[in-house]
């Protein structure tokens, strides 16, 4: 007997249809910041996860909502995110400030990271910048790009640092920062911190800083959401993390990648 399509309830499945192909392309969306490789798949997965009312099985429209499902669950358990303030504020009362957003990533995947995991270690780290260094200028932007890679690149080697078990948080409101960062020494967070705020020529101060040491759990938690059962990922990962992508981000235009990660100046 052969596989049922969609066409006998033709209004139904093309309202679902639509929907979900509006959150594919939602998601897959181009960037223009974007390398050719990974603008290939972005097509090639918009592609691939479209419904076509017309041609697709029962199964097979069920198979491209999991596996979406699955991409966008995968996308916010590899990637865990410190802002230093929001990157959106949502207030309308509330101007937004731009940001400077620091991506640090895995090269190898840590395999001594138990459970096992198949994705690369992200972290982020980000913190508005204040009015007096808001670039007006592209070439400003550009100078802005280049004092921080005089920081955060040695001899064309990227910074690095390894995440770890203690949790350290930076708080100094009057500049506007609010750091969390997870290391294995209170030395190697000083550090970072001191550069992050140096590039806007903040000084260091030990008081602000503070560490909470936390247990890995062997178990994934799991939580109860609206009656369901969810299991939270593990929290705890390490791994060395070498300084992958910064990015300049404010409200009203395109996210712009300062400096990639081989270190070039893209502005």
């Amino acid at each position: 007997m052969s596989i049922q399509t969609f066409t006998e309830t033709q209004t139904d499945v093309s309202q679902f249809a639509s929907i979900h192909n509006a959150r594919v392309r939602r998601y897959f969306r181009r960037n223009n910041q974007d390398q050719s490789e990974i603008a290939k798949q972005r097509a090639f997965l918009q592609s691939r996860l479209t419904i076509d009312p017309l041609k697709d099985s029962k199964i097979d429209c069920v198979f491209k909502c999991l596996w979406f499902d699955l991409q966008i669950a995968n996308a916010f358990e590899n990637v865990g995110k410190f802002y230093g303030m929001p990157i959106r504020q949502f207030q309308s009362e509330v101007a937004f400030k731009p940001q400077l957003c620091f991506t640090f990533r895995e090269r190898e995947i840590n395999k001594q990271d138990l459970p096992l995991r198949t994705y690369k270690l992200e972290k982020q780290i980000s913190f508005r910048l204040n009015d007096q260094n808001i670039p007006k200028t592209n070439q400003q932007l550009k100078l802005l790009a280049q004092k921080i890679k005089t920081k955060f690149w040695t001899a064309n080697k990227a910074y690095n640092y390894t995440c770890g078990l203690i949790s350290f948080r930076y708080k100094d409101d009057d500049n506007g920062y609010r750091l969390s960062i997870d290391m294995n020494t209170k030395a190697s967070a000083a550090k970072l911190i001191d550069l992050l705020l140096d590039i806007q020529n903040v000084k260091y101060l030990e008081s602000n800083l503070r560490s909470t040491k936390f247990t890995k759990p062997t178990v994934p938690e799991r939580e109860l959401i609206l009656q369901n059962r969810v299991t939270k990922p593990i929290r705890g990962r390490t791994g060395k993390l070498y300084l992958y992508r910064v990015e300049y981000k404010h409200s009203g235009i395109v996210d712009k990648i300062l400096i990639d990660q081989m270190g070039n100046i893209s502005i």
